[in-house]
């Protein structure tokens, strides 16, 4: 039988000292203390350090092993080493920065090969703010969030694919993506777009069924019943009219089922796929 896919992704901000839930759960996802975490960070300004970061979270909670692998370049992610820490990993978590630079030094190397023969054989892989849009097909590159939808507020490009048909980005609410997320709808309507808050996260097993935990809320748009929408008319700096746009706002403990598109309820997830509920971590 082929392995359950694990897939955690959060809206970045995530907390990282005493009450750090979501990477508590994604730790133990991994194994918890026979766990062995490699953490990707070539998406952050600052790689070294941003690894050094999640080291101690990851060891402060009993990791067997935390390694990094900054990927400055695409010799890199190209090395034998590379691939070698990626195949004995149980975990792989990819931290925030710039998408793009993520796409552009691991898109076509064995490294993305690796990830996701990995990712098939069920090993849990996480990522944090551009680590998160960085997992879907058709990634969010860029773009401002103007306070109303028009087709120059969103860039896109193209993701790891390790989530098909869903568009995702993070520091939803607190950035006011909404609009540029709607308008990325609107240019691929078969995808669901998935707007994360920060501190929140998202766990898919199989790429359908999905439960939230956190502190926001995780927003899905659903653009596939759209009677009309001017996307493609005119010039790209006017709104965009778009009429039957879908959404929902889920927060703690609720689902989604992206196979069927429709949301799940607060208790009425299956108890293979619930997240435990808020705990203090020590």
């Amino acid at each position: 039988m082929p392995e359950t896919t694990k897939l955690f992704v959060i809206g970045g901000a995530e907390k990282k000292g005493r009450g750090a839930r979501l990477l508590r759960f994604f730790f133990d996802l991994c194994g918890g203390a026979q766990s062995r975490i490699t953490v990707i960070t070539c998406a952050s300004r600052v790689p070294l350090k941003t690894g050094e970061k999640y080291q101690k979270i990851f060891f402060g909670m009993g990791a067997a092993s935390v390694k990094v692998l900054p990927v400055l370049s695409r010799e890199e992610a190209n090395s034998a080493e590379a691939i070698e820490l990626i195949k004995q990993s149980t975990g792989i978590f990819i931290s925030g920065g710039n998408q793009v630079k993520v796409a552009a030094t691991i898109g076509g190397t064995r490294l993305e090969a690796a990830l996701a023969r990995q990712f098939r054989k069920g090993v849990p892989t996480g990522g944090t703010s551009a680590g998160a849009s960085i997992m879907s097909s058709v990634m969010v590159a860029g773009g401002m969030p103007f306070t109303y939808s028009r087709r120059k507020s969103i860039r896109l490009s193209a993701g790891l694919g390790l989530i098909q048909d869903v568009i995702i980005d993070q520091h939803f609410r607190q950035r006011d993506r909404i609009y540029r997320l709607a308008a990325a709808v609107m240019s691929h309507p078969r995808n669901l777009g998935v707007g994360i808050d920060e501190d929140t996260a998202l766990y898919i097993e199989n790429g359908t069924v999905a439960s939230v935990m956190g502190m926001g809320t995780v927003t899905v748009l659903d653009g596939v019943g759209v009677a009309y929408s001017s996307y493609a008319d005119g010039h790209a700096g006017k709104p965009i009219s778009i009429f039957g746009l879908t959404m929902h706002v889920l927060t703690d403990g609720d689902g989604f089922d992206f196979a069927t598109r429709t949301p799940i309820r607060n208790g009425d997830i299956g108890e293979e796929i619930a997240i435990p509920a808020e705990e203090v971590v020590q």
